[in-house]
């Protein structure tokens, strides 16, 4: 997801200040650093605090557009953090370093912790019962905030790289070897789980008692419902390492892995799918969280920072601007381009969209081109548009942004697309002109029929492309294919839900040899066929 400027109007059609809001998905912000960021801690839609590689520190008060670096005083490898609150915060790193904040991240302050190991993760149920859990099997515990802290015996020597309670008594840690311990007396003993794994599980999070979720190597997502007696494998459909999850809800997770990736589960972990996956072979994702189901960070190495304010949902539309014979110079007395405009719906399911166009002057300021609000859009079909833009002579000079937008108008932009044009210096004319976009006005919805109609093939007979025109009186699923004369099908051309109106297809006889087809047409529990000739 990329961060864009998006035109806001007081009233009226007319120019506009541009605000920067976020497209679906996730958004690459500028951390400031590039140290590996190990933990991130979301306080709440504005603030958030993320831990890394030698002592760093990094904090935003805005949503994260402007990360600010705050001093640690160590220099100690920072591998995890956690907030209770807005305000009270830790984090915990190499040399047993333990770090406390009670001001929301803005000034940090030792601990003494009694230890020397790795410490990887931290995690506090209020601000005075807190547990921190690293090298060599090694459990922390705090009734004081931090003040003090004792090692509690789990009887193990494993690492163990997250920690994880429900309330001050059930907890859970995990790490090496598929270790999984748990404790329901606030860690006084430890209890090991059998995982059914052997690889390391790098994070814990459980949502309550008896939810709970535990993720690792080579594509490890464990899951468990009855408080760990039975520890369940998710199929994820991949060997990638995973990091860290974090769950909103005990349906409701996401898990971030190497080379980038995320995936989301919205089924408590029936299934998983894929939110972001740029396969940067250098990039790993360390650390996840959210304030709620839509406004969460990501971080990881390289100061990576992702952001997302729609719970990481990808764009269901894509959009693409093609000038025409760029690069476009317009003359200083005005002129006009051509450029196409193509929407894809790459969901699998109807999209109902708004698309809006903006030009965006060379003093920043935008002018609003066009709207187009209500449209919707099949699985898999595309609307196609060959505009041509006047520019006015009294247009200023300069270099011009050209913007096309899909999503939710204004709040939302799915996916944007644009193209750049200059406007020449010179004698303007003194005529003042119009911004005039032609090639997609408004429609008026045309009568539907009654019944669905195959209309026909043309042309027919075809070499080698034809075709196929139907009409429905209402949204219906169709199924429209093409068979020979022995009734093998040769072609699938639509099989989805289709909005009611008319509908165009094409189907591309290259590869076939010449002779008699027949087209069938299924919708609303009728069907319909016809006969062409392919020549060749």
């Amino acid at each position: 997801m990329r961060r864009v400027l998006i035109l806001i109007v007081a009233g009226g059609l007319g120019l506009g200040l541009l605000a920067p809001v976020a497209l679906a998905g996730w958004d690459t912000q500028v951390s400031g650093v590039t140290t590996a960021l190990y933990g991130i801690a979301a306080l709440d839609a504005q603030h958030a605090v993320a831990v890394g590689a030698t002592g760093t520190i990094i904090r935003t008060e805005n949503g994260g557009q402007l990360w600010l670096p705050v001093p640690s005083g160590v220099t100690a490898t920072l591998m995890g953090t956690f907030f209770v609150d807005a305000n009270h915060g830790w984090a915990c790193g190499s040399g047993g370093s333990i770090l406390a904040t009670t001001n929301g991240g803005e000034t940090w302050s030792s601990q003494p912790s009694g230890v020397t190991q790795y410490l990887y993760y931290v995690h506090f149920v209020d601000t005075l019962n807190g547990w921190a859990c690293g090298q060599n099997g090694f459990v922390l515990h705090t009734t004081n905030g931090g003040q003090s802290w004792l090692v509690q015996p789990t009887g193990s020597t494993m690492a163990l790289w997250s920690i994880r309670f429900a309330n001050n008594l059930v907890g859970w840690t995990v790490g090496q070897s598929g270790t999984i311990l748990k404790t329901t007396n606030g860690g006084e003993t430890w209890n090991p789980q059998i995982s059914g794994t052997t690889t390391y599980l790098q994070s814990v999070f459980c949502v309550g008692p008896d939810t709970v979720y535990a993720v690792g190597g080579n594509g490890t997502i464990l899951r468990s419902y009855n408080g760990g007696e039975t520890w369940l494998p998710c199929i994820t459909g991949t060997t990638n390492w995973f990091y860290q999850a974090f769950f909103t809800s005990a349906t409701h997770g996401w898990a971030v892995a190497r080379y980038g990736l995320i995936m989301c589960t919205a089924d408590a972990g029936e299934n998983w799918s894929t939110q972001y996956n740029p396969g940067t072979s250098t990039l790993v994702l360390r650390g996840v969280s959210f304030t709620n189901g839509q406004i969460g960070w990501v971080s990881g190495t390289g100061g990576t920072v992702l952001y997302t304010d729609n719970g990481g949902v990808p764009s269901p539309l894509a959009v693409t601007l093609t000038p025409v014979n760029p690069p476009i110079q317009i003359p200083a007395a005005g002129g006009s381009f051509n450029y196409d405009v193509q929407i894809n719906n790459i969901s699998d399911s109807t999209v109902v969209y708004d698309a809006w166009i903006s030009a965006v002057l060379p003093s920043g300021t935008a002018y609003p081109i066009l709207s187009r609000t209500g449209l919707t859009l099949a699985a898999g079909d595309s609307l196609m548009r060959s505009l041509t833009q006047a520019i006015p002579p009294a247009a200023p000079a300069g270099l011009y942004s050209y913007c096309a937008f899909v999503g939710d108008y204004p709040d939302m932009v799915w996916d944007q697309s644009q193209f750049t044009f200059e406007k020449l210096t010179g004698d303007r004319g003194g005529a003042a002109g119009s911004w005039n976009l032609t090639g997609w006005e408004e429609t008026v919805a045309a009568p539907q029929p009654e019944t669905h109609v195959l209309l026909s093939a043309h042309p027919n007979p075809f070499n080698p492309a034809t075709t196929l025109s139907y009409q429905l009186p209402t949204l219906s699923r169709v199924s429209l294919n093409i068979y020979d004369t022995a009734g093998r099908e040769v072609a699938m051309l639509v099989n989805g839900w289709r909005e009611a109106g008319s509908h165009e297809v094409t189907f591309d006889g290259s590869g076939l040899a010449s002779g008699l087809y027949l087209y069938r047409l299924e919708a609303a529990g009728q069907a319909t066929c016809g006969k062409m000739l392919l020549l060749k």
